[in-house]
């Protein structure tokens, strides 16, 4: 049984601090699935490529070595996710680099908002709302 860590509620001081390493973490993110999706299209290409013929040992070892690779990544990425969760905060979409902190606002729980490319945290929404529902400070 795995026991969740305490929820952590930000003030949007204490969240605005916490920016830079959120920032840091997203590009390592990416990076890391970049390096996995591009590992995954050789694959696809060597698999497509592969002649429908019985491949040779250097090809078996080749896509073996690159499977590997990927499964060294996605660990990689695992480990990543995790590091991220541990700021307190919840990446809701790596690619859009929106990220949520819980808040209370008005005695109520809410998520603070923040978009990467936006200098500060300026939104919040409610925890069933999502971007869409976000309203500003």
């Amino acid at each position: 049984m795995s026991l969740q860590p305490p929820l952590k509620v930000f003030t949007v001081e204490d969240a605005n601090r916490l920016l830079p390493a959120v920032r840091a973490r997203l590009i390592e993110l990416r990076a890391t699935h970049r390096e996995i999706l591009a590992l995954e299209t050789k694959v696809d290409i060597e698999e497509m490529t592969g002649g429908g013929g019985t491949p040779s040992a250097h090809t078996v070892a080749r896509m073996e070595e690159i499977n590997e690779t990927i499964h060294v990544r996605i660990e990689t990425y695992r480990e990543q996710v995790e590091e991220f969760a541990t700021l307190g905060c919840e990446l809701k979409d790596l690619e859009q680099g929106l990220v949520d902190f819980y808040a209370r606002l008005n005695g109520q729980l809410v998520y603070l908002c923040w978009r990467e490319g936006e200098d500060e945290i300026r939104f919040w929404h409610p925890l069933e709302g999502g971007f869409g529902a976000r309203e500003a400070l």
